[in-house]
């Protein structure tokens, strides 16, 4: 069975917003969490993206992930950055380009949001389209053991928290 692409997101409530251009359908999959008795693993699925429709050309598409953690010392922006995965496809005329899954080791009784911007450029020229995919809903987020949850916390934040 294959996965079906659309624009915005093929997940629930993914918001995209669109920096410049007209960006590409984008397969936007939710984050899955595990707990462990040494933490919990996040897992960004592998996803396909499409190409955009303003060049014929071959391009070159780039995912960044963005993660950030509920730190409550930071009282005046909680959610800080906490890591990132940036990675590029080309994709030829008739082809998407498919990017791999990222995995990352969870603290217990911490909460993560996150974060996807695509970019879609000629291959070896400038960008002609962006976009920002955020994870702002609870459904973003999806749990497969006990110990996990996901939920609004924190200014309204959707996220996935690991409680031991």
């Amino acid at each position: 069975m294959t996965a079906a692409l659309a624009a915005p997101s093929t997940a629930p409530a993914i918001t995209r917003s669109v920096d410049y251009g007209q960006p590409g359908a984008a397969q936007m999959r939710a984050v899955r969490g595990w707990w462990n008795p040494n933490g919990g693993t996040l897992r960004m699925p592998a996803r396909y993206v499409s190409r955009t429709g303003m060049s014929p050309a071959t391009q070159t598409i780039c995912t960044q992930f963005t993660l950030y953690r509920f730190t409550a010392e930071y009282y005046e922006e909680p959610w800080a950055f906490e890591a990132t995965s940036r990675s590029c496809a080309t994709a030829a005329p008739g082809h998407r380009a498919h990017f791999p899954t990222w995995r990352y080791s969870a603290l217990a009784y911490s909460s993560y949001n996150l974060n996807v911007t695509i970019t879609w450029r000629v291959k070896g020229g400038e960008p002609i389209a962006s976009a920002l995919y955020d994870y702002d809903g609870v459904a973003d987020y999806r749990c497969q053991t006990k110990n996990c949850s996901s939920a609004k916390r924190y200014a309204r934040v959707a996220s996935i928290r690991f409680d031991s």
